[in-house]
């Protein structure tokens, strides 16, 4: 999906937005506890990348007004929680990964295009293969979630 990507912007706001460092944000509601800015500043200092992170708590009739302004608010991509993951499909153009998941975790610009992923699918996977050795091999498995949450669960195949 091509979204306002801020070229309709007076030349004044964009030479402003360019000097500025390219910055990224998470979105979620409630966002407030989240530890992400910790580790992503942590990390841009530690490898000395200029650009910043911050949490924009939106509520979910919001969503779609503040992803389509995402680059217009000063982003060049964003991580994604809940209660947004599945919102954001529809707002972007999500990968295979995301489509078979069903929900996207990570919204980058490409080509003026809003972009989607989702890298859930790494992480729950690296913690099967750190904690439950040869998981991969198992003919059943047992999957406990919380009910609550606004999340489908969908079985997760291990591919190449």
């Amino acid at each position: 999906m091509v979204i306002d990507s801020g070229s309709r912007l007076s030349d004044l706001t964009a030479m402003t937005s360019a000097t500025k460092p390219p910055a990224a944000c998470l979105i979620g509601w409630p966002a407030a506890h989240s530890r992400s800015p910790l580790i992503h500043r942590y990390w841009l200092r530690t490898l000395g990348i200029e650009g910043g992170y911050v949490i924009e708590a939106v509520p979910p009739e919001d969503l779609r007004d503040f992803v389509l302004r995402l680059s217009l608010r000063g982003f060049v991509g964003a991580n994604v929680t809940i209660p947004h993951k599945e919102g954001v499909l529809e707002l972007s153009t999500p990968d295979a990964r995301a489509r078979a998941v069903g929900a996207a975790n990570t919204l980058w610009f490409e080509d003026g295009e809003l972009r989607s992923t989702n890298t859930d699918v790494e992480g729950f996977i690296g913690n099967l293969d750190a904690s439950a050795p040869g998981w991969d091999a198992a003919s059943e498995a047992l999957v406990l979630g919380a009910a609550k949450l606004p999340i489908k669960t969908r079985i997760v195949t291990r591919i190449g």
